[in-house]
C-alpha cells in the first residue's frame, strides 16, 4: 500500500511527542517540590520580576494550589476545571451575525495545562444574498511553562462556507475544512561550552479540503522546523550571538484537477559581534537565508499576476528558489554630550521561478545613517542627520536570453533638527530637510527615468498653560521639483511649492464646559517647466483648502453630557490664464466647494447599568463648476439615531450582560432602501464558572 507524502514526517511528529513527554517525565517530580516551587514562584512575582505570559500565571497559580494541598495533605490530579462560556448577537445596517464560543481550561498536578476552545459563527447579510458559517475547534496541551524545559501539544480545526447568490439566482459558494495538528519542544537556558543556547524544535501536519468557485485546492503537508540561539561573552564588554533555524516540509497539493507533491526546504544562519565600552556601543551582524519551494499554481504573467488566458496550461507545477543575505553595522558613541551614531547595511537577493513568467530576479541595496546630536545650550537641542540609499534590481523574463537591464534607485537626505525652550511649558520644533532621489533605468525597460529635488521646512510651538489651555501652532514650507530625462515624459516636468498653516487650541472654560477648534489652510502652486511651448497641453494651476472645526462639550450634570460639533471645508482649484506684461500671472477658477455639517450628541446615564443616548448631523455640500457656464450643485443629507446600552456584571464578575440597541434614520444622495431606516441591535453575554 502507498504512503501519503506526509506520512513519514507525521510519524516524526509522533517521535517528536514521545520525547517531549519522556523530558517533562524526567524533570524534578512536582510531587516533592511543589511548595518550594510555589513559593519561589510567588515570591518572584510579587518582587517585581518580569511580566509573566499567560501560560506562566496559571502555572504560577497552580503552584500556589499545590502548595495549599500539599499542607493537608494529597494532590488531586486535576487542580482546577475554568469554563467559561460567551455569546453575542448583532442586527446591524449590512448584515445579521451571531457567534458563540466555550472554553475549558484544566490545570493538573505535573503544572501542565490543557485548554478546549470551541467556537462556532453564522452571517447573514441583507444587501447581498450571502450566507458566511464558521466552525473552529482546538485543543492544546501545554507543559509547566516556568521550566526551562517546555512543550505544546495543539489540534485544531477550522471549517468555513460562503454562499452568494447573484441577481441573475446563480449560487456560488466557497468551502473550506483546515485541520491541523502542531507540537512545540523548547529549551531555555542551556549552558554548553562556555555558552547559552536556547533550542526550539516545531513540527506541523496541515490538512485541508477546500473548493473555491468550484475549483479544489486541497493540501496535505507536514513540516518540521528547529531553531539554536547561542550567546557567548567572549569578554567584559563583546558578546558573540549566533542563530541557526533550518524547516522542511513535504506533501502533496491539489488545484483544479492537477494534484502533485509538494516541497520546502530553508535554512538561515545569522552570526553577530556585539560590544558594550560603555560610551561605545553597537554591533555587527551577518544573516544569510535561502529556501526552495516546489508547489502548484496558476500560470503567471512576467508581472506575477495570474494570466490563463489563450494559456495551454493554466496550472503549473511551480519551484520557487530564493538566497538572500544582509550585512549590518551599527555603532552609537557618546561622549562629552555629544551623541554620534552610524548604520551601513547591504542587502542582496536572488529570487527565481522556473514556470512563472517572472524568471529570475535579482536585488540590490546599501544603506547608510550618519547622525550627530548635542545640547548646544540649556536651552536648545540640535540634531544633523544624513541618509544615503541606493539600490538595484534587475530581472530576466522567461524565455529571455538577457536581462532587462537595472532599474536603479539612488536617494541622499539631510535632516537638521532643532528644539528650543522658549518659555515654561511652551516648545519650539524646526526640521528642515532636503534630499534628492534618482531613478536610473538601463536600455529602454523603463522610460520613467527622472530626478525629484524634495526641500522641507516644519516649524511647530506646543503650549501648556497651568489652566490646562492648550495652544498649538503648525507652519509647513514644502518646494518639490519633478524632473523626467528622458524626452519622451519630459512634458511632465514640474515644480510644486506647498504651504500650510494649522493652529488650534483646547480650552476647559470650566469643569463642565471644554472647548477645542482648529484651523488649518493649505494651498498649492504647480509649475510645469514647458506650459505654454507648442504640443504641450500642460497648464500651470493652484489648489487650495481650509478647515475650521469646532468641538464644544458640555457636562448638564453628572448624568448627562451633550456634544455639538461644526466642521467646515472649503476648496478650489484654478488654472493658468494669461501672463501680463508686467509678468502677473492671472487664474481661472475650475472648481469651488464648500462642505458644512453640524452634529449634535447627547449621552444619558440614569442607572451606572444604564446609557441612552442619540444623535444627529444635518451636512450641505455646494458646488460651482466654471466652463462655457456655471454648473451649480447642491446636495443635503443627515441621519438621527437613538437607542441605549445596558450592561451588568455580576458582584464576583463571574457573569457580565451587554446590550443595546439603536433605530437610526438617515436621508440624502447616497443612502438607499436597505440603510434608509434599519435598526442596529447587539446583545453579548458572557460566564465563566
Amino acid at each position: 500500500m502507498r504512503c501519503r507524502p506526509g506520512t513519514r514526517i507525521a510519524a516524526a511528529l509522533a517521535l517528536l511527542w514521545l520525547l517531549a513527554a519522556a523530558a517533562g517525565a524526567a524533570q524534578d517530580d512536582p510531587e516533592e517540590a511543589a511548595a518550594q516551587a510555589a513559593a519561589d514562584s510567588l515570591a518572584a512575582a510579587e518582587s517585581g520580576a518580569p511580566t509573566l505570559s499567560g501560560l506562566q500565571r496559571q502555572a504560577v497559580a497552580a503552584r500556589a494550589m499545590i502548595a495549599d494541598t500539599t499542607r493537608v495533605g494529597g494532590t488531586p490530579f486535576v487542580l482546577s476545571w475554568a469554563r467559561a462560556a460567551d455569546a453575542t448577537v448583532r442586527a446591524q445596517m449590512q448584515k445579521v451575525d451571531w457567534e458563540a464560543g466555550l472554553v475549558n481550561s484544566f490545570a493538573l498536578r505535573d503544572l501542565s495545562q490543557i485548554t478546549l476552545d470551541l467556537g462556532k459563527a453564522h452571517e447573514d447579510y441583507r444587501s447581498q444574498e450571502k450566507l458566511v458559517d464558521r466552525r473552529d475547534g482546538t485543543l492544546t496541551y501545554n507543559t509547566d511553562a516556568l521550566k526551562s524545559l517546555t512543550a505544546n501539544l495543539s489540534l485544531a480545526q477550522s471549517w468555513s462556507r460562503d454562499e452568494v447568490t447573484n441577481s441573475t439566482g446563480l449560487t456560488t459558494a466557497n468551502e473550506r475544512d483546515v485541520r491541523t495538528a502542531n507540537t512545540t519542544v523548547q529549551r531555555t537556558g542551556l549552558g554548553l561550552l562556555g555558552a547559552q543556547h536556547d533550542v526550539n524544535v516545531r513540527g506541523t501536519f496541515t490538512e485541508q479540503q477546500a473548493e473555491q468557485l468550484g475549483m479544489r485546492n486541497d493540501i496535505s503537508e507536514g513540516q518540521l522546523d528547529g531553531a539554536l540561539r547561542s550567546k557567548l561573552a567572549a569578554g567584559d564588554w563583546l558578546v558573540l550571538r549566533t542563530g541557526l533555524y533550518g524547516a522542511t516540509q513535504s506533501g502533496e497539493r491539489s488545484l483544479g484537477l492537477e494534484t502533485n507533491p509538494s516541497s520546502t526546504s530553508g535554512d538561515t544562519l545569522r552570526v553577530g559581534a556585539f560590544y558594550d565600552r560603555g560610551a561605545w556601543t553597537g554591533g555587527f551582524a551577518l544573516t544569510r537565508s535561502n529556501f526552495d519551494r516546489r508547489y502548484l499554481d496558476y500560470h503567471r504573467n512576467a508581472n506575477g499576476v495570474v494570466d490563463t488566458i489563450g494559456v495551454d496550461e493554466k496550472i503549473v507545477q511551480e519551484l520557487e528558489s530564493d538566497d538572500a543575505m544582509t550585512l549590518a553595522w551599527d555603532n552609537a558613541l557618546r561622549v562629552w554630550g555629544v551623541s554620534f551614531g552610524a548604520k551601513l547595511a547591504r542587502d542582496t537577493s536572488q529570487n527565481g521561478f522556473r514556470a512563472s513568467g517572472i524568471g529570475r530576479r535579482e536585488r540590490h541595496q546599501d544603506r547608510a545613517t550618519l547622525d550627530l546630536g548635542f545640547r548646544a545650550t540649556r536651552l536648545d537641542s540640535v540634531q544633523f542627520q544624513y541618509g544615503y540609499l541606493w539600490k538595484w534590481d534587475d530581472q530576466t523574463f522567461k524565455g529571455a536570453t538577457n536581462p532587462r537591464g537595472r532599474q536603479i534607485s539612488r536617494s541622499r537626505d539631510f535632516k537638521f533638527s532643532w528644539v528650543h525652550d522658549l518659555f515654561r511649558h511652551t516648545d519650539l520644533r524646526l526640521a528642515y530637510t532636503t534630499g534628492l532621489s534618482q531613478e536610473i533605468a538601463e536600455r529602454t525597460f523603463n522610460q520613467n527615468d527622472r530626478d525629484r529635488l524634495e526641500t522641507t521646512l516644519n516649524l511647530k510651538v506646543d503650549t501648556l498653560f497651568d489652566n490646562r489651555f492648550k495652544v498649538n501652532l503648525a507652519f509647513d514650507a514644502r518646494h518639490l521639483e519633478d524632473i523626467s530625462i528622458r524626452r519622451e515624459r519630459s512634458a511632465n516636468n514640474s515644480i510644486k511649492d506647498t504651504y500650510e498653516v494649522a493652529p488650534g487650541y483646547s480650552w476647559p472654560v470650566a469643569p463642565w464646559l471644554d472647548l477645542a477648534q482648529s484651523f488649518r489652510v493649505w494651498i498649492q502652486f504647480t509649475d510645469y517647466v514647458y506650459s505654454g511651448f507648442e504640443g504641450i497641453d500642460k497648464q500651470d494651476d493652484y489648489n487650495k483648502r481650509g478647515n475650521l472645526n469646532t468641538r464644544v462639550s458640555i457636562q448638564v450634570s453628572s448624568r448627562l453630557r451633550v456634544t455639538l460639533r461644526h466642521d467646515f471645508d472649503v476648496k478650489s482649484n484654478a488654472k493658468e490664464s494669461r501672463t501680463d506684461a508686467a509678468g502677473r500671472t492671472f487664474y481661472s477658477r475650475e472648481q469651488t466647494q464648500d462642505n458644512s455639517k453640524v452634529d449634535v450628541s447627547l449621552s444619558y446615564k440614569p442607572t451606572p447599568w444604564l446609557t441612552l443616548d442619540g444623535a444627529t448631523y444635518q451636512a450641505r455640500d455646494y458646488k460651482e463648476t466654471y466652463g462655457a457656464r456655471v454648473t451649480e450643485t447642491e446636495r443635503f443629507s443627515g441621519q438621527v439615531s437613538v437607542g441605549g446600552q445596558v450592561q451588568l456584571t455580576s458582584k464576583d464578575g463571574t457573569r457580565s450582560l451587554k446590550a443595546g440597541v439603536h433605530r437610526f434614520f438617515a436621508h440624502g444622495p447616497s443612502v438607499q432602501e436597505y440603510n434608509s431606516a434599519y435598526w442596529d441591535a447587539d446583545i453579548q453575554m458572557k460566564w465563566s464558572f
